[in-house]
């Protein structure tokens, strides 16, 4: 994720990191639900800081864009199975 980079180039036009832009971008939206975790207080102050970002509707676009690009980003070993059987990878 963090090496995406749109998300890089927001993040950098805002003073930012791509986990804020990412968790910003997910907080705007009329369908998508943020559950960021941390046990690090630096790491929560980043997450509680990702709520003051501004997004402009390009950036949002451009963050739209990924999304529809179908792709996971992240897929730990210990992740559910994300896609049903049969489904296209």
């Amino acid at each position: 994720m963090a090496q995406e980079p749109v998300l890089r180039e927001i993040a950098e036009a805002h003073g930012a990191t791509p986990a804020q832009v990412s968790l910003a971008w997910i907080l705007a939206g009329p369908d998508l639900v943020a559950i960021p975790r941390s046990s690090k207080p630096e790491r929560i102050e980043e997450n509680l800081a990702a709520a003051e970002l501004s997004l402009t509707p390009s950036e949002l676009a451009a963050l739209d864009a990924l999304r529809e690009r179908h792709e996971r980003v992240i897929d730990p070993d210990f992740a559910p199975t994300w896609d049903p059987p049969g489904a296209p990878a």
